[in-house]
C-alpha cells in the first residue's frame, strides 16, 4: 500500500494530541512511536498483497511489542497506545479512500 508517510504521521499524531490521553509522553516520543508503528503496519500490509486478509490480532501483537521497544519507559501504556494507533490509522486510511470494506 502506498501512502504518504509524513502525512499519515502528522494526521495520526494530531489524533493522539486531540485525544489528550498521552500528555505525559513527549511529542518527540509520540512522533517516534507513530513512525515506528506505521513502518510495521505498512510492512505487514504490503506482505498481504491485494487479496490478503488483515489479521488484527496478529498485527496488534507486533505493534504492541514494537511500541514497548520504542518507548520502554511507558511500556505500561503501550497496549492502549497500540489500540488507539490501530483505530486512528484505520480512520486515516478510510479518509483517503485507501481501504475498502466488503
Amino acid at each position: 500500500m502506498d501512502i504518504n508517510t509524513n502525512e499519515a504521521v502528522a494526521e495520526i499524531v494530531r489524533r493522539f494530541d486531540a485525544e489528550g490521553e498521552y500528555g505525559f509522553i513527549s511529542a518527540e516520543d509520540i512522533n517516534g512511536l507513530v513512525r515506528g508503528l506505521i513502518a510495521i503496519d505498512m510492512e505487514y500490509m504490503d506482505s498481504l498483497g491485494e487479496d490478503g486478509v488483515y489479521d488484527e490480532e496478529f498485527i496488534f501483537e507486533k505493534l504492541h511489542s514494537c511500541a514497548k521497544e520504542i518507548c520502554p519507559q511507558h511500556s505500561a501504556y503501550m497496549m492502549r497506545f497500540a489500540e488507539d494507533y490501530m483505530d486512528f490509522m484505520e480512520e486515516y486510511l478510510v479518509s483517503i479512500d485507501a481501504i475498502e470494506w466488503e
